[in-house]
């Protein structure tokens, strides 16, 4: 009988340190447990290079939201990204969003520029303007290849 006492009691004891983990990694990795509080976004993307579910959506610099899902657009081929934006951000129709490299190390972010449109984009709206950055891998491999085809001709 006292065998069963401390199995169970260890079984208890590891659901507790499970709990404490899952805890732990959604509060350090930017995931979020709950998605009250926030609206839904999505756009269609020509690239994603890097982005991924977590990422930070930010406008000026500042964490207003967290990157949710993307897929394949099979028809189209394109990138389709969904993710949240706080509630109380009201962002214009013309708003841009842009996959942006957080620094020369790597990282990416989802930065929104707001536009000057009168209307508001609804939660479930697409953000029909999207780009990617120019980021330093691009920029140098279009040199690259800039000065190879002043090379060969």
């Amino acid at each position: 009988m006292r065998r069963n006492v401390v199995e169970t009691v260890m079984g208890g004891v590891v659901l507790i340190v499970a709990a404490l983990f899952v805890l732990f990694a959604y509060r350090y990795t930017g995931a979020t447990i709950q998605t009250t509080g926030y609206y839904e976004l999505w756009g269609a993307f020509d690239r994603m290079d890097g982005l991924q579910p977590g990422d930070d959506v930010k406008i000026s610099g500042i964490k207003i939201g967290t990157v949710l899902t993307q897929t394949l657009d099979e028809e189209t081929n394109q990138a389709i990204v969904r993710w949240n934006v706080e509630n109380g951000i009201q962002l214009s129709s013309d708003t841009i969003a842009e996959v942006v490299a957080e620094s020369l190390l790597g990282g990416k972010y989802l930065a929104l520029h707001p536009g000057g449109d009168d209307s508001y984009l609804e939660p479930g709206d697409e953000i029909f303007i999207t780009q990617m950055a120019y980021g330093l891998e691009r920029i140098i491999g279009e040199a690259i290849s800039r000065i190879s085809q002043q090379g060969s001709d």
